[in-house]
């Protein structure tokens, strides 16, 4: 609007010159960018009302000399000495925008008024077209925001049924996902992957929901065959997440984070590199949450020695690299994400379900 207001100002003689809109109410015209004499102090548009309600479908020019009585019997014209004056709508097919406004007051000189309105015809082509453009964008930032708080709330509400099938691991996938983004913040992997990282956590255990609550729930060590069943979730969290699209890019991640860099973790024995950025990110991040948080059958351990086994890991149970940096962010740092303090005793081994 200011770059027509002033593209008018330079190809016309006319000094006074704006993009009005209407206002929320009949009578209130806003101005949405003006040059000249058509606001006062208060910021009250000067211009008549008359001549804007004829030109809503058309462009309308006035001349003070002609014949348009409308326009001649306008009290506000007369009062602000309006000579000359032209008003163009600004329309992209049915939608109105505004107008584009313009006139002469007082003894200036005359102008050639249509050609100014050739000009400003052309010029609010373009705005209409610029305005639809913002329109759309703003309707679809809407939908995209929606989207997103539903896909959020979606999400929630699957953590929320995780963590009801058992209630000692409550709270746990938020802490991964928050482990998680700040090991890849640490790593320096970009911030598109810091959030894939943190989204990932999130929904990392999401195919517990298949494993029965007994065996989740159990105080005493897993049979055989139970373990066998919490060691499914990888995979049918990959089969329930599939086919949503937000998360294609993170479904690595949640096949993976239970591979071991040696080859001996689950479900398909991936080693080393051919286990997914996000499953060695999201493994680390899962592995120190289970240490240093409280369950049936041991207590938490505490944060320092946990750091300590993740670096004792390194190369066996997890990405060299990645275990490194995880183990060298300060207690400090990683404190403030666990929930609460928790009974303590000294880690003994790398865990992880």
């Amino acid at each position: 609007a200011d770059a027509a207001v002033r593209s008018l100002v330079a190809a016309t003689s006319f000094s006074n010159v704006a993009f009005l809109l209407q206002g929320n109410t009949i009578d209130r015209i806003d101005a949405l960018a003006c040059a000249g004499r058509i606001q006062d102090s208060t910021g009250a548009v000067l211009v008549s009302r008359t001549m804007l309600r004829n030109a809503r479908d058309r462009a309308y020019v006035y001349h003070r000399e002609s014949s348009n009585a409308p326009i001649l019997a306008s009290e506000s014209v007369l009062r602000m000495d309006i000579q000359e004056a032209a008003c163009i709508p600004v329309k992209t097919g049915a939608t109105f925008h505004g107008w584009l406004y313009l006139d002469r007051r007082g003894a200036s000189s005359s102008t050639n008024i249509h050609e100014a309105v050739n000009f400003a015809a052309a010029i609010g082509h373009f705005v209409g077209l610029a305005l639809s453009n913002v329109a759309r964008m703003q309707l679809q930032e809407r939908m995209d925001r929606e989207q997103r708080e539903l896909f959020s709330g979606t999400m929630r509400t699957l953590i929320e049924a995780i963590d009801a099938k058992d209630p000692y691991t409550r709270g746990h996938s938020d802490r991964v996902s928050r482990f998680a983004a700040l090991l890849a913040e640490r790593a320096q992997l970009g911030t598109p992957f810091v959030e894939q990282a943190r989204l990932c956590g999130l929904v990392h255990d999401i195919g517990k929901i298949g494993v029965p609550e007994e065996i989740l729930r159990k105080p005493t060590k897993l049979e055989v065959h139970e373990f066998a069943a919490i060691k499914q979730h990888p995979e049918r969290g990959l089969s329930m997440l599939r086919d949503i699209p937000q998360l294609r890019e993170i479904l690595p991640g949640v096949l993976d984070h239970h591979e071991r860099w040696d080859g001996q973790g689950y479900p398909n024995q991936s080693a080393g590199m051919d286990i997914s950025h996000l499953g060695r990110v999201v493994g680390i991040a899962d592995a120190f949450d289970a240490m240093t948080s409280s369950r049936l059958y041991r207590p938490a351990r505490n944060t320092a020695a946990a750091l300590d086994e993740i670096r004792r890991c390194a190369g066996t149970q997890f990405d060299p690299t990645l275990a490194e940096v995880f183990a060298n962010i300060s207690p400090e740092e990683l404190e403030p994400i666990m929930s609460h303090r928790r009974p303590v005793m000294p880690a003994t081994d790398a865990l992880g379900t």
